[in-house]
């Protein structure tokens, strides 16, 4: 008489979702709450875009661009089944990451001209990472860049940090809409 487990194979858990697997990928505004499984993710959040202004002068249009938002890209365990809330912001918004009701990622929104013909571009985003977070791999952890001053025939748009060119600000009004949402990126990989 054996003991039959010794002999058993070990039982392997199954994957929550297939590797590899994208679960989210919106710009904003969008909110994703869900309890999600325990497991190693790739995520790619941006902060949205920031106001600038555009004026003409002596028939030359000049603007103040907004700055782009922050941005974080990288690998993350999630080491027990838990609550999270992803929300990517539109544009003017942050975006950030909730796990267990503590927030672990704020991607800064762009910040919006001032001062109008005579003032300033926005200044970029700003990238917040709790160190509670279980980072596995950071590619980018990357404060938003600063718009600039520009005139007819230039782009002054703040060049953005997200791979996906999510977070540009803007160097009109809004009813000129060229910049950009925030936006999240969620994709499972493994168990770990």
């Amino acid at each position: 008489m054996g003991i039959r487990s010794a002999f058993s194979p070990m039982s392997k858990r199954q994957d929550p979702f297939q590797p590899n697997q994208i679960l989210l990928e919106r710009t904003g505004p969008y909110t994703y709450s869900n309890i999600l499984p325990r497991g190693i993710y790739d995520l790619i959040i941006a902060g949205g875009g920031g106001e600038g202004r555009s004026w003409n002068f002596g028939g030359v249009i000049f603007h103040n661009a907004g700055g782009s938002g922050a941005a974080w890209e990288g690998q993350f365990y999630n080491p027990v089944k838990q609550p999270v809330t992803f929300y990517s912001g539109n544009v003017m918004e942050d975006s950030f990451f909730d796990s267990n009701g503590g927030r672990m990622i704020t991607a800064g929104r762009g910040g919006n001209y001032s001062g109008g013909s005579t003032g300033q571009p926005g200044d970029g985003g700003i990238i917040s990472v709790n160190s509670a977070l279980a980072i596995v791999q950071q590619r980018k952890a990357q404060n938003g860049n600063r718009g600039s001053r520009g005139s007819t025939g230039t782009n002054p748009t703040a060049s953005v940090c997200s791979i996906y060119n999510w977070g540009q600000g803007s160097w009109g009004y809004a009813s000129e809409a060229n910049w950009v949402a925030g936006g999240v990126r969620l994709q499972y990989l493994r168990r770990k």
